[in-house]
């Protein structure tokens, strides 16, 4: 009687539900294979076949439809999706209120670099309007190789009595000019506009020289 009772008690104490396996038992667990089989579980979760019965099987089972349509379409789920979409509406709002604001930076930025352009222009203008007032356009010099045009502005000034020196011309050039049988005119930019004015005074003595008597002086 006391050896059937021990065995019961032996085959109770193994198979008791809920009996958690020994160190022993647990210890021989290869860990190369732990990472086999969590391989094989991503293999056959992330496989097309099982994807595919997955949703047969909650297509066909009429309770998962049913809890699928419920959870659905209960009130927490549309709060639920309604204060997130509400949330992103919100978001983008405030992101094109940003867009906007520098949208008007820019634009303001924009009139104000187009008053200053409108400015500089205008002060051009007045500048280069200035700066004419102090030129001579010299008409009917011959061109010749390597010529000195500063040079050719002192020489006529010199003939009409007036005394100019290469110092008193910020900038001399000839004109370019479609007919070769008339040479392009000399452009004269003097520092001072009494340089200019007391050449337009004595430019009739150039009449007086034969090898100016081609040669005007135009302001």
């Amino acid at each position: 009687m006391c050896s059937i009772k021990r065995g019961m008690n032996e085959g109770n104490q193994s198979w008791a539900p809920g009996a958690v396996p020994s160190s022993s038992s647990t210890s021989s667990i290869n860990p190369a294979d732990n990472d086999q089989l969590t391989a094989l579980i991503k293999d056959t979760i992330s496989s097309q076949n099982f994807l595919s019965d997955l949703h047969n099987l909650i297509a066909n089972n009429s309770l998962i439809s049913e809890l699928c349509r419920q959870i659905t379409s209960s009130p927490i789920f549309v709060q639920l999706i309604s204060t997130l979409v509400s949330s992103k509406i919100i978001h983008c709002g405030k992101q094109i209120e940003k867009l906007q604001s520098t949208v008007d930076e820019l634009d303001n930025t924009v009139t104000e670099l187009y008053e200053y352009v409108n400015q500089l222009e205008m002060r051009y203008n007045e500048l280069e309007q200035y700066n004419k007032r102090k030129n001579l356009i010299i008409h009917g010099i011959p061109e010749t190789l390597n010529e000195h045009t500063d040079k050719i502005a002192v020489d006529i000034a010199k003939s009409i009595d007036h005394s100019l020196d290469e110092k008193s011309i910020y900038a001399s050039h000839r004109l370019p000019t479609s007919n070769k049988n008339i040479p392009g005119s000399i452009v004269v930019g003097l520092l001072r506009y009494s340089d200019r004015q007391a050449s337009i005074k004595n430019r009739q003595k150039l009449r007086a020289y034969q090898c100016y008597k081609n040669v005007f002086i135009v302001i």
